[in-house]
């Protein structure tokens, strides 16, 4: 009997492992160190075999919260190269090129609320994903240093996966390398300058980070970002963000493709 439940259970994992390695292949396969993506080289196949692998997970439901939340963040991650992958070379519009660059995601029509596919067998939106699945029923908000829209200023993409057994170790990296680059996070004249992403999903970290004591002349979300990115900056800027006032300002989105 107990050799039948560690069989079972030793199949079980495996399966539950088996698209984590997938998902593993394919960005090691296509994106390099620095998180941009050769688009122009992606094998149709290796698509096809991921497509078909998120539809039919039919155990889902008995997965665990750090494997659920790491197959949401993969999934989310491959569809977003898959669809500038199928658009690609991206054919641009002359109304969107007035706010967007020419390469960039935002040119493929319903790129995030309007192309689907078919995941555990629902059919879903990038947005379905983010903000009606991962927002909605996990309280992380360090997927917003994992979640890569195919855009420049996006976290980033790393080239291998998010496997459950590793998901706070890489999250704790991904924000550490995110408050690092000054792509996202600078102090200039008396002034903290933070990527948009925490303009547009400040409100996820009030819940864990709000600090009533300190940081008292900016609004919740201003103040549970702060009281967030102090724990991933050097001692210097800490020590600055502690012990001094300053207005935040948000840094203007750049949307071109995360290209290679």
């Amino acid at each position: 009997m107990r050799k039948l439940i560690f069989l079972v259970l030793l199949i079980f994992t495996s399966n539950v492992f088996a698209i984590f390695s997938d998902f593993d292949n394919f960005f090691n396969k296509y994106v390099d160190e620095n998180g941009f993506v050769n688009y122009k080289n992606i094998d149709r196949e290796d698509i096809d075999l991921l497509l078909n692998k998120i539809t039919k997970i039919d155990d889902f439901s008995t997965w665990s919260e750090n494997e659920k939340l790491s197959f949401w963040i993969n999934t989310y991650n491959f569809l977003a190269i898959t669809i500038v992958y199928e658009n690609y070379p991206i054919k641009s519009n002359f109304l969107k090129s007035i706010i967007y660059p020419k390469n960039s995601i935002r040119q493929i029509n319903g790129a995030f609320d309007g192309i689907k596919y078919n995941v555990l067998g629902n059919m879903m939106t990038l947005d379905d994903i983010e903000h009606n699945t991962i927002r909605k029923n996990f309280n992380e908000p360090r997927i917003h240093f994992a979640l890569v829209c195919a855009a420049y200023s996006c976290p980033k993409l790393l080239n291998h996966a998010y496997f459950p057994d590793n998901l706070d170790l890489l999250l704790e990296e991904q924000a550490k390398h995110f408050f690092s680059s000054k792509k996202h996070f600078y102090l200039e004249n008396n002034k903290v300058y933070i990527s948009k992403i925490l303009d547009w999903y400040g409100e996820d970290f009030i819940n864990k980070y709000y600090d009533e004591n300190n940081f008292k002349w900016l609004s919740k979300k201003d103040n549970s970002i702060i009281n967030f990115a102090k724990n991933y900056v050097d001692n210097e800027i800490k020590d600055f963000l502690l012990n001094n006032k300053y207005s935040i300002e948000y840094i203007p989105y750049n949307w071109e493709l995360n290209e290679k």
